[in-house]
């Protein structure tokens, strides 16, 4: 896993597009891994799926709450 020194390497690196690839990841994952989920899960397994994201997922994201990442969203805004 990439520290934050080599992510910002990896993303401020000249030719690199950071959005396209947030662009491009998002289109993988909606269009391509999220059909090979649905493909191999049943549906008791999507629902047990959801209800735990559910009870995870809308509390924090990367263990960071919603106001740090308001925060991270205001800088990197402020960057570019």
């Amino acid at each position: 896993m990439l520290g934050e020194r080599e992510r910002r390497v990896v993303v401020e690196a000249p030719g690199v597009d950071p959005v396209g690839m947030l662009r491009d990841h998002i289109f993988k994952e909606d269009n391509v891994l999220f059909n090979m989920g649905d493909n191999v899960m049943t549906e008791a397994d999507q629902t047990l799926l959801c209800g735990r994201f559910g009870e995870v997922g809308c509390r924090a994201f990367e263990g960071k709450q919603r106001e740090e990442l308001t925060a991270i969203a205001d800088e990197l805004e402020a960057r570019w």
